[in-house]
């Protein structure tokens, strides 16, 4: 799952460098996090039986800050 959200967020910022700003830019994890958790929504790359019964947002949450802190 970890190699999936870092893929993930790899292409995004690739793809468009405004999503690298709420992370360098110090806008805040919490703003970075609704974009995030909006952007994998709408490419539906992760199924919602995946997220074991939790909401999307509190997933990615848990899921990208374990990322933010080993990078």
């Amino acid at each position: 799952m970890d190699r999936l959200l870092a893929e993930s967020y790899d292409r995004m910022v690739e793809r468009d460098k405004k999503y690298r700003c709420f992370v360098d830019g110090g806008l805040g994890k919490r703003s970075f996090l609704r974009v995030y958790a909006n952007e994998i929504y709408n490419r539906s790359e992760l199924s919602f039986s995946e997220f074991g019964g939790q909401s999307l947002f509190s997933f990615v949450k848990r899921e990208i800050s374990k990322l933010l802190k080993s990078r």
